[in-house]
Formats: structure tokens, sequence, C-alpha cells
């Protein structure tokens, strides 16, 4: 009995080594191939990218969406929204949620587009991973898919994530 369990433990373990090893392998070569396929979307899909700035400080600033979307016959569209703010007017802009967009831009992604929304997806990725806390006066970017299968959320102060983000504006809808 004594010599049953350490063996039985010794296989299981093995067992389980294996399995992970194989599994880990599939998840890796999923991962290099399709990670991105999501953008091959149906029309009941979007993905959400906001930018909200801190033009005012705390109390925030502009706020910009680019919605991704597409019609029944798969063809993917980003429409691409600027909502005014005024930090002299807070009361006004501050959660109001009724503010018409002062500009509205839609264009139809192309592969290049696509690419670049991928390359964005994972520049905001990598900076989630050195996000550091600004305190009460930071920018913040998210990525969010209607399904919640994808959601990134940035919080901070780096020029990077500026600049990451107006690169996508220009890329997409310059």
């Amino acid at each position: 009995m004594k010599i049953v369990f350490p063996f039985s433990f010794l296989l299981l373990l093995i067992y389980f080594l294996l399995g992970c090893k194989q599994k880990s392998k599939q998840v890796s070569e999923y991962s290099h191939s399709n990670i991105f396929s999501f953008l091959e979307l149906t029309e009941t899909d979007s993905i959400y990218i906001v930018a909200r700035f801190s033009e005012c400080g705390e109390w925030g600033g502009h706020k910009e969406e680019i919605i991704i979307d597409a019609d029944q016959n798969r063809n993917i569209y980003a429409h691409h929204k600027i909502y005014p703010y005024n930090c002299d007017s807070l009361k006004f802009y501050y959660a109001n949620d009724n503010l018409k967009p002062k500009r509205n831009t839609t264009v139809t992604l192309t592969d290049k587009g696509k690419q670049s929304v991928r390359d964005y997806i994972q520049r905001m990725a990598q900076s989630k991973t050195n996000e550091t806390f600004p305190g009460h006066a930071g920018n913040y970017f998210s990525i969010i898919t209607s399904d919640s299968a994808l959601i990134i959320k940035v919080y901070d102060n780096k020029q990077d994530d500026i600049d990451s983000y107006n690169k996508l504006v220009s890329e997409l809808f310059k």
C-alpha cells in the first residue's frame, strides 16, 4: 500500500504535466495565428474604443469614441465621434450623456485599417502592463468588445498612450 500511493501520485503528476504541456502548445499556436480574428465581425458584434482626455485636470476633458461594427454583408466600419468639452462649463459637460458629437465620421475598414486596430490593441495591452496611477488627472483609454470577451482599460498620464491613440485615428480617418 505504501508503494502504490507514491507510484499513483507520480503517474498522476506526469499525466497532468504532459496534459498541460499539450494544452499550452495548442493555446500558443492559436494565439499566434488567430488571436485577432474577432475583427471578422458579424452585424451583432462591435468593438468600442474610448479615449477620455484630461484637458481640465481632475475634471476630465473631451471624449472620443471609435465604434467598429459590421453590416449584414460583413463589411466592417469604423465610426469616430469627438464630443465637445468646455472646462469653464463643467456642470453642463460633466457626465452629460445627451451631448451631440462635434465630429462624426464613418469609414469602411480595409485590411490596412484592421491591422491598425490590431496594432492599437497590442499597444494598449502592453501599456496596461506598465500602467501607473496618475492621481486625479489622467487620461483614460479603453477597448471593449460587445460580448466583453476583450476588455482593456488604461488610466495613466503617459504621452505614449495619447500618441498611440492619435496614431490609430490618423491611420483610420485621414
